[in-house]
């Protein structure tokens, strides 16, 4: 994959500023699309923990509605009241290919 760095302007390359966000967009568009990358991943990670989900950006929910379906199991873990800060962008629905999934709520708190 030497073009996806050369694609990028080299102000990121010459100070390092490739940050989560970019990296996911950069796997999501260029390494996942691929049959090698595509078919390892899923074919080796069969279970899924996923914690936090209303911290995600949109490309991660993205990446995460096409591989669900290829999990044996999964925990998708959503805190109601979390999320960032309002400036930051909080997503507070759950993406609408997820909607078909059981979700639980407990009624207590799970630790006190």
């Amino acid at each position: 994959m030497p073009g996806i760095c050369q694609s990028l302007p080299p102000i990121l390359l010459e100070h390092n500023l490739l940050d989560f966000s970019l990296q996911l967009e950069l796997f999501w568009n260029t390494l996942w699309r691929t049959p090698e990358c595509h078919g390892y991943l899923t074919r080796q990670y069969r279970q899924l923990i996923y914690d936090n989900m209303e911290e995600d950006i949109p490309v991660g929910h993205d990446l995460l509605s096409e591989w669900l379906p290829d999990f044996d199991s999964a925990l998708l873990i959503y805190d109601e009241d979390g999320g960032y800060r309002r400036f930051l962008g909080p997503t507070r629905i759950l993406p609408c290919g997820w909607m078909g999934y059981a979700t639980a709520m407990p009624s207590e708190p799970i630790f006190r």
